[in-house]
């Protein structure tokens, strides 16, 4: 859910970005930015979810 936010923000700020900009990054680009900060925020998630479970396998295994 938090991964699909953050693709949707990444999508709303290239579209800003390109309205100014319309000749240079055509809609696809935006597509595929959109995409790939959605594909990023699912790897960030995953990554800091297993991050989460080696710190707490660690702790308990300290006390």
């Amino acid at each position: 859910m938090f991964s699909g936010y953050m693709g949707v923000c990444a999508l709303a700020i290239t579209r800003l970005f390109t309205n100014s900009r319309a000749d240079i990054l055509p809609n696809w680009w935006i597509l595929v930015v959109g995409l790939l900060s959605a594909g990023l925020g699912i790897v960030a998630v995953n990554l800091s979810k297993s991050v989460l479970k080696r710190i707490n396998i660690l702790q308990s295994g300290n006390e």
